[in-house]
This record gives C-alpha cells, structure tokens and sequence, in this order.
C-alpha cells in the first residue's frame, strides 16, 4: 500500500493590529440618515497629509480594508460613510497619513443607523444624535423634538427604589441631562453644566435654554393597558413546629427531644458561629420531641428542598435547606442541611447552652416580609436590615464559578445570548428583545430589555455575578405599600418586591453558578400580582436543569 502523501498546511497570516494613537479622537454621530453615518475626529498631528478609515459590522468580527476618506488633505477633520444597512451597528477607526506612511489609528468606536418606532426616530442609548428639528423618541414614551444643530443622547435609565423607570436626555458637550419617569413623562431631575473651554456663565444659560426648548415638545406616549391569564400561583405548605429541648454534644442522639447538627465530618457543632458559617452539613434529630409526641410520621415524608427553622428566640434562629436524607438509627432521622437564613444578631457568641433550653423547629416556615424584619437577617446572598439600626453580618457570599473571560464578554456584546450566564425567559411570542447589552458600568453584568407586541417596555432581565459581598436591603417595617419578601422560588434563594405602585422585581440566585437575576415586570399585565412574573422567572430553569 502506498504510503499517504502529506498535505502541507499554511498558517495564515494574522492582520496586525494597528499601533493606537493617544490623542487622535474619534466620534460618530447618527442623524435621520438611515444609511449613513458621519465621522468626525480631533488630536491629528501636524504632519497629517490625508485620511483613511475602516469598518466592521462586529467587535470581533474582521476589520474591512483601510478605505481612503475622498479628497480629504491634512485638515480634514469629518467624512459621512455611506451605504450603509438601516438599524445596524458599526465599529470605526480612522488614521492619518504622512509623508511617512500610515499614522497611529484612533481607537475604535461604535454607531449605529437610526431606527424609526411608529414613524418616529429614536433616540439609541449611549451614541451621540443630531436633531435636525425631528422628533425623537427617548425610551419607549418620551417624544421630543431635537433642534437643527444640536446633538444629544439617551444616556442611561433603570429602575428607581420608588420602583418606576426613568430615562435620560443627556447634553454630551456639557454633560449636563434630563430625567424623565417613563411612565408619567415627568421630569425627575435636570442637571446644567458648562462645557469646558468656554464662558460658563453664558454656556450654562445656553444649555438651560436649550433644554427648555426641548421640554416644551415633549409629549408623552400612553401605554394601552391589556390583559392576560393570571397564572395559578405556586401552593406553599403550611408550616409544622416542634420542640426539641436538648443538644446532644455527643451527636448520639439516643433521647427523646434531643438533637445534633454536625459537620460533613460528623462532628457535632456546639457554637453558635457552626450554626451560620458554613460548618454545619447535617442534623440528627430524634422523631420523639420534648413534649413525648412521635413525629417519625412526618419526618418520614422530608424530602431535599425541604427548609427548617431552628429558633432560640425572635433574633437568634437559623433556617436551614434539605440536601440529603440518609439512613440512621432507628428512632432518629438524618438530613444533610446546609444554611440559607440567619438571624444571629441576638445569638451572641461561643457554645449553645446544651440542655434545658428549649428550642422550636419549624418546617417550612413563612416567608419573611419586611414587616418581620426586626434585626439584620442574612438570606442567601441577600442582607436586610431594619432601618432604625443596621449591624452588619459577618459572613461573604461564595463566589461560584469564574466571571465571564474577556473574550466571552466580547462575544457577548454581539449577541447577548451568548454570554455564558444566559437564560431564556419564556415569555408571549410577540414580545421581542430590543436591548440586549453587557453593562460594564452597571450593578449588572448584563441587560435585556423586551418589547411587546405595542412597542413598549414589557420585561427586563439584569443578572450579576456575585462578588464575595452580600446585596444589601434596607426594610421599614411599617411600609406596607412596598412589600420586600424573601421566599424559595424552585428551591433557590429569591426576593420578590411588589406593591400596588410599584413595577414589580423578582430577584433569584443560583446557588451553583453565584449569580443573581433580577426580573422586572414593565408590562401592564405583570403589575400587581407578582405570580405572572415569578412565572417567567421560574422559566428560567425549565429547560437548563
């Protein structure tokens, strides 16, 4: 047999990247124009001759060819690209050319071409507009009309703690901005600053002016109100107690009333600091209780995900999660627990009194409200503290797997479905993800906001990694109309915020992956109630576990 002839194999060679300049500025400005985009750029050194540009539609995606800009000359200092695709992202550099040859290029920067909402132009997050005397739209109901000549940009918005959404109008030569409240179109907040280089007095009166000219076109669009099923809420058991008056340091267990929590050793835990550091792994607990009644009934239907309360008093008490229920001696019960709940400020420290202390244990205990919150309270990667006194907790969130590499963000950028932390919510067939963005500068790593089948805001998602340091919350209990409460939602630490004022949030860690999503319900169908949204978010792991 003859022997296999080798294919030889060529490496490609990569395309360098271009040395970057440290002071050639670049920018790009989106105007009416559905198919192009104009570029504009400062710092070109002195002994520029002409220009040249190039493109790519992806952050990772292969650049195009450096293009000359046209009869461009030293000067030059903008050029309009062309030909462009209607409602689509483009990444740009542009570079000089001396007598030398090509210069340092400017570090890329993203445009967009506009797209229209109802025939109205919108306002795209973050990139600089030139009005042209149209009317904008900011967000998804703010109409305003942009004068010729002047350049703005929608520059942010989110969720308030008053738990409604705002948007801004941002003025990119002087920073300053406008606030609206999405929902009423009422101005929330208005910052004037001056542009550097220039006379303040004068530049700031300007820019008020400006911005009083712009508020009085301002019109706001209304969103219809609609209708859905509301789905069947989840049934939660009713809680059991028991009493147990003895712990056993042994870990035997051989005593009516008696109990043991133990490490993944099988070493009994006495301190009150095992109870909540992560010690604990287990419980031995004796079926007969301090009051002589059998409850080997009952602990024979205990399944993983089950959660218990150990509690000593009002401020010291412990909720625990089933992850495992194992064989044990006849007459006890043996779980493998760990912690999601704590209520420690009033333990103090040291050893637990071992006996004729007489201690409850509550299976599936009531969800906590902020009406409950009486002292600082750890719940998963959650920290809620009363707001007449706050006394901080001790213990840091754990980690979970890595954060997103670089390259993993990149793609992301592109295309928010491949971030590796994605989920896919369920939702009607008709809403559609129209911002889908990883959030460097935000509390989230990343965001997506979907439309529904009216153009509006109907749901939004943001998720975080945690980074070792509990999400904090500050509870009145005295406030009834803005209900924080902390429940298991698929056996996963959640909280869910709802009021009858308020867009409502349901925020679900995962455990495994130590990572946090929040839910926010902008449709008019998942206000109020906030089973439909809890819904949604439950969908998260439908199909992923």
């Amino acid at each position: 047999t003859a022997a296999a002839t080798p294919i030889s194999t060529v490496t490609p060679t990569p395309t360098p990247t271009p040395a970057l300049s440290d002071t050639l500025k670049l920018i790009t400005v989106t105007d009416a124009s559905p198919t192009s985009l104009l570029l504009e750029w400062t710092g070109a050194p002195p002994d520029a001759l002409r220009w040249q540009y190039r493109q790519r539609e992806t952050r990772s995606g292969a650049w195009g060819e450096w293009m000359d800009v046209p009869n461009s000359t030293g000067s030059t200092r903008s050029y309009r690209v062309t030909g462009l695709t209607q409602f689509y992202p483009y990444y740009f550099q542009v570079r000089p050319v001396t007598g030398a040859g090509p210069g340092a290029a400017s570090s890329e920067k993203l445009g967009a071409t506009p797209r229209r909402n109802d025939g109205v132009l919108e306002l795209i997050p973050d990139l600089i507009v030139e009005g042209g005397g149209h009317i904008w739209l900011l967000s998804t109901t703010i109409e305003l009309t942009i004068p010729a000549g002047v350049r703005v940009m929608a520059c942010g918005g989110g969720l308030t703690d008053g738990g409604y959404v705002v948007f801004s109008l941002c003025h990119p030569e002087s920073g300053s901005f406008l606030t609206f409240n999405v929902g009423t179109g009422e101005l929330v907040n208005e910052q004037i600053r001056s542009p550097e280089g220039t006379d303040a007095a004068d530049s700031a009166e300007d820019v008020a002016a400006l911005f009083d000219q712009i508020l009085s076109t301002m019109t706001l669009r209304v969103i219809p109100d609609r209708s859905r099923p509301t789905p069947t809420p989840t049934p939660t058991p009713a809680p059991t107690t028991f009493r147990y008056d003895t712990l056993d340091v042994t870990g035997a267990v051989a005593t009516a009333g008696s109990y043991a929590f133990l490490t993944a050793d099988g070493a009994p835990v006495t301190t009150y600091e095992g109870l909540r550091d992560g010690s604990t792994a287990g419980l031995r607990i004796h079926e007969t209780d301090a009051d002589g009644a059998s409850r080997a009934a009952f602990y024979g239907t205990v399944a993983t995900g089950d959660v218990f309360e150990w509690r000593e008093h009002e401020t010291c008490w412990v909720r625990y999660q089933v992850t495992s229920v194992t064989p044990a001696a006849s007459g006890v019960k043996q779980l493998g627990v760990k912690w999601v709940t704590y209520s420690a400020t009033g333990c103090g420290a040291g050893a637990i009194p071992a006996a004729d202390a007489v201690r409850t244990y509550q299976w599936s205990p009531p969800n906590i409200r902020n009406t409950d919150v009486i002292d600082t309270i750890r719940f998963g990667p959650f920290e809620f503290w009363n707001v007449h006194g706050h006394s901080a907790l001790e213990q840091p969130v754990p980690t979970g797997i890595s954060p997103p590499s670089q390259e993993e963000l990149d793609r992301a950028s592109e295309d928010i479905r491949l971030h590796p932390f994605w989920r896919e919510p369920a939702l009607p067939d008709e809403w559609v993800m129209v911002i889908g963005q990883v959030a460097v500068e935000s509390a989230y790593d990343f965001e997506a906001y979907y439309n529904n089948e009216d153009g509006y805001f109907a749901f939004s998602i943001g998720i975080e990694w945690v980074r070792g340091m509990p999400r904090h919350f500050a509870m009145n209990p005295t406030n009834t109309n803005a209900i924080y409460e902390a429940r298991f939602i698929d056996g996963k630490a959640a909280l869910v915020i709802h009021g009858p004022n308020l867009i409502p949030k349901v925020l679900i860690y995962d455990d495994k992956a130590g990572v946090l999503y929040e839910g926010r319900g902008l449709d008019s169908t998942l206000r109020g109630d906030p089973g439909a949204l809890i819904t949604i978010m439950r969908s998260l792991w439908k199909d992923n576990e």
